[in-house]
């Protein structure tokens, strides 16, 4: 599993993913579907975020199940910016559709 924090036009969500790659079409066609065209995204700690988000993290991974898949962890933009460092971001992507 893999987090993600992702800044667009419209703020910012936290993503859990399972996929092996940010890449994925079927990561970047969800995105696109819910109006999210240009984005950069960062992957975050997974420690930090079980850490920061506790029994939420719990919740959301448990629905993530063994296949492919990604959930929002976050959408509150005010909160993920408070939560976590630009420091603790690490590698970057960016996308435009």
């Amino acid at each position: 599993m893999r987090a993600f924090i992702i800044f667009y036009g419209g703020g910012s969500i936290l993503i859990l993913s399972t996929y092996k790659t940010f890449y994925h079409a079927e990561i970047t066609a969800g995105l696109k579907a819910n109006g999210i065209k240009k984005f950069i995204a960062y992957e975050v700690d997974l420690d930090l975020c079980r850490e920061r988000y506790d029994d939420h993290f719990d919740f959301i991974s448990k629905y993530l199940g063994a296949k492919d898949d990604f959930r929002v962890l976050d959408y509150n933009g005010n909160h993920i910016f408070d939560t976590f460092s630009f420091e603790e971001m690490k590698e970057t992507f960016k996308v435009t559709f």
